[in-house]
């Protein structure tokens, strides 16, 4: 029986041992892996570590990010355990979330499909903000449309570049709100963090609330983004945001 093929986007990283020719040689295990083909890697850049603790962090070298396009006719979850299998091949070992690895492959997009899985989230949902991700990928597939966000890659980089970035906060607890604004003001006082006011305008909005909340479906598509984990912890949510957008 034949499969249909799809486009698929994989983001390469790592900070340990020699990372850029570990991407080129994990390309090279992909493609020689039935129902993958790599088709193109992007540049390789490098980026700090990213973690809701500086102190994870700070001892950590820098990291070295890439995008790679592929032609799968696996479907994803599939595709999902080939690019575990290589993570594996080239030493990764899953010991915590914000630790130094050798090879990290997240699969970023399975052509346009939306997938919310246990195991597996698609698009990758930090895909859309992360500088790390966008400014690889739009080497590569800079029309390529977000199935999500419903704009181009081209469109969500450049507006990252915008200055002055604004983070605001809508949903969730008022006091919590306040108190968040108040510490990252202090540590980020080129950004400016406001609580949400309908009508206005923002680099993010970070929603803080149930993700059942009719309110949160009334946000802009694009600038709303909802934190991993607990809403809880917005400050170090915001940390992660700033760092990984790289405002």
């Amino acid at each position: 029986m034949n499969r249909s093929q799809f486009s698929a986007f994989v983001g390469l990283g790592g900070n340990s041992g020699p990372v850029a020719e570990t991407f080129v040689r994990a390309c090279a295990a992909l493609d020689a892996m039935p129902g993958i083909h790599v088709t193109q890697m992007s540049g390789v850049l490098e980026t700090r570590p990213v973690s809701v603790d500086h102190d994870c962090t700070s001892l950590q070298p820098a990291y070295v990010n890439a995008v790679a396009r592929l032609e799968t006719t696996l479907a994803p979850l599939e595709l999902l355990d080939a690019l575990q299998a290589v993570e594996l091949q080239f030493g990764r070992i899953r010991r915590e979330r914000w630790g130094a690895r050798t090879l990290d492959l997240d699969l970023l997009f399975f052509g346009g499909q939306i997938l919310d899985l246990p195991r597996l989230t698609l698009p990758h949902p930090a895909a859309w903000y992360r500088r790390f991700v966008l400014d690889p990928l739009v080497e590569i597939a800079p029309n390529a449309i977000h199935p999500v966000k419903l704009v181009t890659i081209r469109e969500l980089q450049s507006r990252l570049l915008h200055q002055p970035a604004k983070i605001c906060f809508a949903g969730g607890d008022p006091a919590l709100t306040q108190s968040a604004i108040h510490a990252l003001r202090l540590e980020f006082p080129a950004i400016l963090f406001e609580p949400w006011a309908p009508g206005g305008e923002a680099t993010f909005i970070v929603w803080l609330g149930e993700a059942s909340d009719p309110e949160f479906s009334r946000l802009p598509l694009v600038p709303r983004v909802q934190p991993y984990g607990p809403a809880s912890d917005p400050v170090g949510f915001a940390r992660v945001l700033v760092a990984s957008a790289a405002l």
